[in-house]
């Protein structure tokens, strides 16, 4: 008894309408729908022994198995060689873990030498800018003497002093250098220079 009035056509497609009567002759496409396997194990799933199919043609045939089982030899691993892989990628992982271990074991080991390291360069800093605050301070009061008054330290005239300064004190280093040259050079030969 149809009570939901859909045309046959439609109502044949359904998958939760059984056929009642086997001998029933339906359309070519309804036919050869219902001749799916897929279908007819869904069918048997949902329905047991009241959808009239035999349970035995639901189970793949000896050709159908052979093919399933080279598939498989194929493209999927057995599970020993998962298991295989598993241990692998875990062991791979481990020694990774043992290798930043030990890395961060030694680089913490010398960890009070960077420290100290750290420290003194530092320290190296600010007496480098210490010196250079010094020296500029120095130019600033030569400056102030020289002109009378303060001088700005973005005033050219002031960048003209910081000039001859630099120059006369890398003609003082080259000056000192030769003395030395020379020092080294008379106590080598025995002569006074």
């Amino acid at each position: 008894m149809n009570v939901s009035r859909m045309p046959k056509r439609y109502r044949d497609r359904m998958l939760h309408v059984l056929t009642p009567d086997p001998n029933e002759v339906k359309p070519d496409y309804i036919t050869a729908m219902y001749q799916k396997p897929a279908l007819k194990k869904l069918l048997y799933a949902w329905y047991g022994k009241k959808s009239g199919i035999n349970p035995g043609i639901l189970w793949p045939s000896v050709e159908e198995l052979k093919d399933i089982i080279e598939f498989e030899k194929e493209w999927e691993p057995s599970l020993q060689d998962m298991l295989a892989k598993l241990r692998e990628e875990r062991e791979l992982e481990m020694k990774e873990i043992k290798e930043k271990e030990k890395l961060v074991e030694s680089r913490l080991a010398k960890m009070p030498q960077y420290i100290k390291e750290y420290r003194a360069r530092l320290k190296k800093a600010e007496e480098q800018e210490l010196q250079l605050k010094k020296k500029r301070q120095v130019l600033l009061d030569e400056a102030r003497d020289y002109f009378g008054y303060q001088i700005d330290p973005n005033d050219p005239r002031f960048e003209q002093i910081k000039l001859a300064k630099e120059e006369e004190e890398k003609k003082m280093m080259k000056k000192k250098k030769k003395e030395e040259k020379l020092s080294n050079v008379a106590k080598f030969t025995g002569s006074p220079h």
